[in-house]
């Protein structure tokens, strides 16, 4: 895929729309047009969300494409029952 340097705000929309298009269409992904927006104005946490977006859906996508997997720079981990267990801090905090 190509994408032309951008420092534009239209060339920088013209850019996403291509990822949404051509990249984000093969995971079932597709970020709106006022996220976008909010990536390129550099609004505090936006990219975040979409970075989140685009790993869950990257490792949804390689879980039900495990032809795909096996060439993919990412390898997806099978889930940890402890990944989503409270850590030490947030016990503290609880109690």
């Amino acid at each position: 895929h190509n994408y032309t340097p951008a420092n534009s705000f239209q060339q920088k929309m013209s850019n996403w729309a291509t990822l949404n298009r051509k990249v984000f269409a093969k995971i079932g992904l597709a970020v709106p047009e006022n996220v976008i927006k909010g990536v390129i104005d550099n609004k505090p946490g936006v990219v975040e969300v979409v970075l989140n977006n685009v790993r869950l859906k990257l490792e949804q996508y390689l879980l039900q494409n495990p032809d795909e997997a096996e060439g993919a720079l990412v390898q997806v981990p099978k889930p940890s029952p402890r990944a989503f267990s409270p850590t030490q801090h947030q016990r503290r905090r609880q109690a």
